[in-house]
């Protein structure tokens, strides 16, 4: 886990857990179905992305149903049902014939137990505890070995320590294999994951050891007297990168520039100001991304998003300088 990722979350596993489908308050008005077609990339010649997506959600903007498409067969389709607003039953049946079925249980709306059993078998499970305070402290998930010759399930549990001030100071992590009587077979792995903040309560490194309790990974993060970041390295056993960012007199970040080993391998701007590209912008109605320059050139990524008359986005085209690179469609109805 990044410090990125930790800066801007006190832990992330929970939502990994379980992300969640679309639902209602993602969009304006009152949502029936919402689909998302294939992705069209035209300099590929043979394109594979050919997955539609339809989600249907009830009148109180929860998501009941999920229907998947490839090449124009459906492949599955998942059925959701609710206790108020939290999901309580999924099933989802392929059309394979396999029937996957997911329960979750709840205490004071934090996720307690998720169990998913394929064909009424035992598939996943997971198992959460928190603190008094509702900040998680362990997680254990089961899940299938697939790819085993007998019935083995891999068996990976985290927990989580915080300091005084409610910032997550480490994360150990233990990983390994049980059988179907849930009795231990293998040796288990631990990893561990340290993080040191500054008086702002910024996290200004990360610190990453493996099983046999050796520093396998570390990332720095440096701040200048105004509180933005002004650069990052990752280290790892034989490499290294680093990133410097700059910014404008507004304090908004300006443009950043990509080492690693020491060599410049890319340059983002982040921000428009040369004439050529600002008409190239007006020219496509489009709306800037950035700027990349590396080994394949300067290259000014925008996109041209278009909406439906209730304000919800139903086409997104990128383009790279003028050529399109991805067009991404939806359909949207509404009760």
């Amino acid at each position: 886990m990044s410090i990125k990722t930790m800066m801007g979350a006190t832990v992330i596993s929970i939502a990994n857990i379980w992300e969640g489908p679309i639902a209602g308050d993602m969009f304006k008005g009152k949502v029936k179905t919402h689909t998302t077609l294939p992705e069209q990339w035209p300099e590929m010649e043979d394109n594979y992305n050919d997955f539609t997506e339809i989600n249907y959600l009830n009148k109180e903007g929860l998501n009941i149903k999920t229907e998947y498409y490839q090449n124009g067969e459906r492949t599955s389709y998942s059925v959701n049902h609710y206790n108020n607003d939290l999901l309580i039953t999924e099933r989802t049946t392929t059309n394979k014939k396999d029937i996957f079925s997911s329960s979750y249980v709840y205490k004071d709306d934090l996720l307690i137990t998720k169990i998913t059993k394929c064909n009424q078998k035992l598939y996943s499970s997971t198992e959460c505890a928190y603190y008094k305070d509702k900040k998680v402290k362990h997680t254990k998930v089961t899940h299938l070995d697939e790819n085993a010759k007998t019935k083995v399930y891999s068996v990976s549990e985290v927990f989580y320590y915080y300091d005084l001030y409610t910032n997550i100071i480490k994360i150990e992590s233990i990983d390994y294999l049980i059988d179907e009587a849930r009795t231990v077979i293998s040796t288990k792995e631990n990893s561990l994951i340290l993080y040191t903040y500054d008086y702002k309560k910024r996290i200004t490194k990360e610190s990453s050891y493996d099983d046999l309790g050796e520093l396998d990974f570390f990332e720095e993060q440096y701040f200048n007297e105004l509180g933005e970041l002004i650069k990052d390295k990752q280290n790892y056993i034989d490499s290294n990168a680093s990133t410097n960012y700059k910014y404008d007199k507004d304090g908004s970040l300006f443009s950043f520039e990509r080492f690693v080993a020491g060599e410049k391998v890319n340059t983002s701007i982040k921000k428009i100001i040369e004439k050529k590209d600002i008409e190239l912008l007006s020219r496509l109605g489009s709306e800037f991304e950035c700027i990349s320059d590396n080994e394949d050139g300067r290259t000014v990524w925008s996109n041209k998003i278009d909406y439906d008359e209730i304000g919800n986005v139903i086409k997104k085209t990128t383009y790279a300088d003028s050529e399109i690179t991805c067009i991404q469609e939806y359909q949207i109805t509404y009760y």
